[in-house]
């Protein structure tokens, strides 16, 4: 029975799947074991078993064994010459003795394998009736599919660090997956046993194919849901890091940082495997720490084999920062391993248990043993208090002496007391001891920031200008950043080379510069408003937004009324520049944590005073709430309150709402430090303040009153204020408040009974109020026009407010401070809050979570509690008639005469109708509209015969991404979706060129951009040419222009370096992964172009620059312009240029023996780029064998050379293309 070429592509690709997953070790074991072994195996598992007297019934695998020995005969003609076949039954064994030590794990196994013993056709019937069946050799290559697939599955979860902590709950995942193999063999069976026809066994795999699918549905759709609930369960906001990230890699000069990935400290604790776990970046204020750990992060996750978790600590992050830095790491680890989800599901979030710090203590070790090589990265440490650095840090060194965690610690820091003496022994980069590579990358900086006065004062006066700066710097990037401007704005030599010379020295002095500007050079008006500004940057209890900090600096004694006449310019924050700007979600931050250090101490000779700094906001928030209650009472209408948020003069009011107090107790504290009352015109205002309580209070709050032990635990943490008695009373009821709802958010079920309860029991009108201005920013958002307000200015208005405006209302939760973009996404997020739809299987996994809406329950009950076979109906071929808008609304029950139905209904009886449904309709109509527009217009531009004018594929996703939180899809949706899967095919083509097929798209591009990064210095014909390196000797190391490059991947000396013996040139040890602690004293090395045999370390894979132009050929049959197609078409010009540059020692004619040293340049050159020449490299290898041989016999000629970094024994014929002569060289495979 031979098998097909069908048949044959089946069994192989099933064959590499299950190998490409397996270790080397273990596919070595696979392919040596038969089924004799299992039996033994089996046999021995049980003995063991009756030792200890715990036998679990080894003889459930007897069936599966029999089975593969009927299997296995009948596919031997069809697997002869190949290695699948012990496949099969070769990854039993190792199963087997991986779960022998938990015997509940070996119970399920077993039961497992005996499930696809009785799933199994019987092959004993078919081995001789049927020996040439193509039907049948169908039905046997997708049984062998499916069986090895469940090996895949198995061994992915049984290789999986710390298995048996997450067994319970991944078996449930796993099982998904498990009864879809069971449903396809089952399957298999039946057309075996009738002896189906070959139309029946085209069906059978066309039914194989549509329940695999359905079966991943279901795997993405718990896999979804668990990880919502697992990230919701952990209650942070991990994206907040990210953009941390983003912008920190920004402010990264191009060409800067590299240097830091060779130093040997970090090259050690990144392949660490013992004792090199933790390593402590250390520096001055200022050197660019941040930026350094933002880079290696960067690079880190470039690696697939490691799993790297960061968090960026400052000063904002105040209240339980080692419980938050826990959970952000907690939720990093479940955004690169989403299986792990599952863990957390079921042994917390179903169990209701809260992310308290003990729990996120225990779970974060267990999470870190799943992950492979896990490096956790922690920025910024010395901005916490003592208090924290401890907990962080005793939390963090804990996690590395966990067993089987294998977890690498770094701290970035400056050298704090209590941080130095806790990492005295550990792996230290201190950046004070590479000033020469920070001196490097601040010259590269200066170099590019001054490049446009090189035109008026000549490249001499500007180099000097620039080497003055790199020395005076002493390798501060913050300090030259503060002090370029003073550069730039020069018009004269003179006095360019004046203000070089007379820079301040060192970061405080560069602060102290910028203060005294403002004290000294800035008018009365100028100064008094940088301070404010600097005193609400340097004291408020969160980030602020340009418009709120505009606001708050307004309100003074004399200035209570805000306007459209007094209010400020957003531009009056540009006083304060360059020690500020602008941050993370648009908010104002201090160029660096130090500088509000400086402005805060006495150094700075007092510029801002604390305690005055809090009075002020108190004073601002106090006096904005007392005019507010003018605009959002009950006399006033709704569109003046409209009027008024659309002029922006209430962008201050959920600061002062939330904050007012706090900074009121602050002041007070550092008043009563130094025995002084508060301020008259503060206590006036919170006089005036005391006219919001209500005249009386509900019996809830009246019952806390009455509780004498929690009145005394809040009155221990307000100050005195003897004299201000009232004023206590009222800081007293807003902190009694505040508890009351923090206990019982959760439990007020709906938005609406949170907001009655909020309203019923705050003993003042503040709750009222704020809820009044969220009603009416929410509706000045909707609103498209108003009268008496020019749409520009309702445009900019919306675009201050409308990236945050609609918060969560939950205050647990952390919406609260992000907010949302619009309504609809803060009520889906909200509902996530209120699950009051129960499942009716209480033994369901979700029974005790819930669900939002009932439309997710039925979905949920479709999906998991119905019967599979039911759902899955061999498909029958129907022609799609078409269907046109109006029938598309009336399947979904949205036509217009039902709509005006339900209008009319409303209005004729208003008891039974909405008074909103002419709203909600109109809206969900145009919304409708709207999607369905830009779908034709996307759509139709992507047929366009001109290729420029096709859309971007960034603005598709985008679309997509929009347009899938959309009820119901618009019509025509599906093309569109057609089209852009055809367009991320393209994309996953490049990913498999690059060896990127498993990392998300926005990788590609990212990854391109490291291969053009490497290809520009390899392919340098400029500057990097052979005998470069005797020409160096001419040249001082101090001249700017030289840079003498080493290695293959031709950069500048860095870190430990490695010298070939036969041709001299150092290699850097990073690019050889050379360990310096295993080298002898006596070793030598021999490079790999030197000597074919000698292989370099393995690598990503290379394209060839045949497939990327072959790649790049399809751009124009793309339907939208790929994001990547500039920096591909860079890589492929620059490897064009560099071919046809060194295409004269190509000549195999023209070759002669002096020319070895070129050639062996040039082939160093091509072995560094990111990308392939394969001719070449052949060339090169060939004549380096001919002239100076060293290995016995000539290198192989390959073919297909995705990576030379391999080891690999490929050989083949080749030709030589464009030679005189025919002459063809042959090597023997080896």
């Amino acid at each position: 029975m031979a098998a097909s070429d069908v048949q044959l592509a089946t069994f192989q690709a099933a064959f590499n799947r299950l190998k490409q997953t397996v270790s080397f070790d273990d596919a070595c074991a696979f392919q040596s074991t038969t089924l004799k072994d299992v039996w033994n195996a089996a046999k021995e598992i049980q003995n063991a078993q009756r030792q200890r007297r715990s036998l679990r019934n080894m003889a459930r695998l007897k069936p599966l064994l029999e089975s593969l020995d009927k299997y296995s005969k009948t596919i031997g003609v069809l697997c002869n010459g190949t290695p699948f076949l012990p496949w099969i039954w070769a990854p039993i064994k190792l199963m087997l003795q991986l779960a022998n030590e938990h015997s509940s794990v070996l119970d399920q196994l077993l039961d497992a394998y005996m499930q696809i013993a009785e799933a199994l056709p019987r092959f004993d019937r078919f081995q001789n009736a049927f020996p040439e069946d193509k039907n049948l050799q169908n039905s046997l290559a997708m049984v062998y599919e499916d069986i090895l697939e469940f090996h895949r599955s198995s061994y992915q979860f049984f290789r999986r660090g710390s298995w048996h902590v997450f067994f319970d709950s991944m078996w449930k995942d796993f099982a998904v997956r498990f009864h879809g193999i069971l449903g396809s063999l089952a399957r298999h069976r039946e057309h075996v046993d009738k002896e189906a026809s070959s139309v029946a066994i085209l069906e059978a795999k066309q039914w194989r194919t549509q329940h695999q699918q359905y079966v991943e549905r279901q795997e993405i759709e718990r896999q979804d849901f668990v990880l919502h609930e697992a990230v919701n369960w952990l209650a942070v906001e991990d994206r907040l890091q990210e953009d941390e990230l983003n912008r920190l890699a920004n402010l990264r000069h191009p060409g800067t940082c590299r240097w830091i990935l060779g130093t040997s400290p970090l090259e050690s604790w990144i392949g660490s495997l013992g004792g090199n776990s933790t390593l402590w970046l250390n520096g001055i204020p200022g050197a660019g720490k941040s930026v350094l750990v933002s880079y290696i992060i960067q690079h880190l996750q470039l690696r697939p084999d490691i799993t790297v978790t960061y968090f960026f600590c400052n000063n904002d992050t105040k209240d339980q920062l080692c419980s938050l830095v826990l959970r952000t790491l907690a939720v990093q680890l479940l955004r690169s391993q989403p299986d792990l989800a599952s863990h957390i599901f079921d042994n917390y979030r179903r169990c209701r248990s809260t992310p308290s710090l003990p729990q996120i203590k225990k779970l974060l070790p267990d999470l870190m043993a799943a992950c492979p090589n896990p490096h956790i990265i922690i920025d910024g440490l010395d901005e916490c208090s003592e208090k924290y650095q401890r907990a962080i840090l005793a939390e963090l060194l804990a996690l590395v002496k966990y067993p089987n965690t294998a977890v690498r610690i770094m701290i970035s820091s400056r050298e704090e007391t209590y941080i130095s003496r806790t990492l005295q022994k550990v792996l230290t980069i201190s950046l004070t001891d590479k000033k020469e590579n920070l001196n490097a990358d601040i010259q590269e900086y200066v170099r590019c920031k001054l490049a446009p006065l090189r035109d008026s004062f000549g490249d001499a006066n500007v180099d000097e200008v620039e080497v003055t700066v790199a020395r005076k710097a002493h390798g501060m990037f913050l300090w030259v950043r503060l002090i370029i401007k003073e550069l730039e704005d020069r018009r004269s030599v003179s006095e360019l080379r004046d203000a070089a010379n007379n820079l301040p020295q060192g970061l405080h002095k560069a602060y102290g510069r910028i203060l005294e500007r403002i004290r000294d050079q800035y008018s009365e008006y100028s100064r008094h408003k940088a301070i404010r500004i600097l005193e609400w940057m340097a004291c408020s209890f969160r980030p602020l937004k340009v418009h709120e900090i505009q606001d708050g600096i307004f309100f003074e004694p004399d200035n209570m009324e805000l306007n459209q006449e007094t209010k400020l310019h957003p531009s009056v924050i540009e006083v304060c520049k360059p020690i500020i700007q602008i941050g993370v979600n648009k908010t104002l931050a201090f160029v660096h944590f130090s500088a509000k250090e400086y402005i805060l101490h006495q150094r700075s000779g007092n510029f801002i005073s604390e305690s005055q700094a809090h009075h002020n906001i108190a004073y601002s928030c106090v006096s904005y709430l007392l005019t507010s209650s003018q605009i959002f009472g009950s006399c006033v209408s709704e569109y003046e309150s409209l009027l008024r948020v659309a002029l922006g003069f209430h962008g201050l009011h959920p600061y002062a709402h939330e904050f007012w107090h706090s900074h009121v107790v602050r002041h007070a504290e550092m008043q009563a430090a130094c025995h002084a009352p508060l301020s008259s015109d503060l206590v006036q205002q919170l006089g005036k303040l005391e006219a919001f309580r209500k005249a009386t209070v509900s019996r809830a709050f009246q019952r806390l009153l009455l509780d004498q032990k929690t009145i005394l635990e809040v009155e221990k943490v307000l100050p005195p204020l003897h004299e201000n008695r009232g004023t206590r009373m009222l800081l007293r009821d807003i902190r009694l408040f505040q508890g009351m709802i923090n206990q019982n958010n959760s439990g007020c079920g709906t938005y609406h009974s949170m907001r009655k309860y909020e309203m019923e029991n705050d003993p003042t009108l503040l709750s009222d109020i704020n809820y009044r201005y969220q009603d009416i920013l929410e509706q000045f958002l909707r609103t498209d026009s108003l009268p008496g307000v020019d749409d520009q200015i309702l445009r900019a208005s919306k675009e201050i407010y409308g990236d945050s405006a609609f918060l969560c209302r939950y205050r647990p939760c952390t919406g609260t401070l992000r907010g949302f973009s619009d309504a609809d996404k803060r009520d889906r997020h909200e509902a996530t809050h209120i699950r009051s739809f129960k499942c009716g299987d209480k033994k369901c996994d979700f029974y005790a979570v819930g669900f939002a809406t009932k439309t997710a329950l039925q979905r949920h009950s479709e999906i998991y509690h119905s019967n599979v076979g039911q759902q899955l109906i061999m498909p029958i071929r129907q022609r799609r008639q078409p269907v046109n808008l109006r029938e598309r609304f009336q399947i979904d029950g949205i036509t217009q005469t039902s709509i005006a139905s339900n209008v009319t209904n409303s209005t004729n009886n208003p008891s039974q109708g909405d008074p909103n449904h002419h709203r909600t309709f109109d809206q969900i109509l145009n919304e409708q509209r709207e999607a369905h527009r830009r779908v034709l217009s996307l759509y139709k531009k992507s047929q366009n015969e001109d290729y420029t004018k096709r859309p971007k594929y960034a603005e598709v996703r985008e679309t997509m991404e929009a347009l899938s939180e959309l009820n119901r899809k618009p019509s025509g949706m599906l093309d569109l979706q057609k089209e852009q899967k055809r367009h991320e095919d393209w994309m996953r083509k490049g990913q498999n060129l690059f060896g990127k097929a498993n990392v998300p798209f926005d990788i590609l591009k990212s990854h391109m951009g490291h291969v053009l990064e490497r290809n520009t210095d390899c392919f340098n014909i400029n500057s990097d040419k052979p005998g470069a390196s005797l020409d160096s000797k001419l040249h001082s190391r101090g001249d700017p222009i030289f840079r003498e490059v080493y290695c293959i991947c031709r950069r500048v000396e860095d870190g430990m370096m490695t010298e070939c013996e036969l041709c001299h040139e150092w290699y850097h040890d990073k690019c050889l992964y050379i360990a310096r602690v295993k080298i002898k004293d006596d070793y030598k090395y021999t490079c790999h172009i030197c000597n074919w045999r000698v292989r370099l370390p393995p690598d990503s894979a290379r394209p060839e620059l045949e497939d990327l132009k072959s790649w790049q050929d399809e751009i124009p049959l793309l339907p939208f312009q790929p994001d990547e197609e500039e920096i591909l078409s860079k890589i492929i010009d620059n490897a064009q240029k560099f071919r046809t540059y060194i295409s004269p020692f190509c000549n195999p004619a023209k070759g002669i023996a002096e020319e070895v040293e070129i050639k062996r340049f040039y082939l160093r050159k091509i072995e560094g780029a990111g990308i392939l020449l394969t001719f070449e490299t052949n060339f090169f290898q060939q004549e380096l064998h001919k002239w100076s041989p060293v290995a016995l016999e000539p290198p192989p000629i390959l073919k297909v050379l995705k990576s030379t970094r391999a080891s690999s024994n490929e050989t083949s014929k080749f030709s030589w293309p464009n030679m005189a002569s025919t002459t063809t060289i042959s090597f023997p495979k080896t």
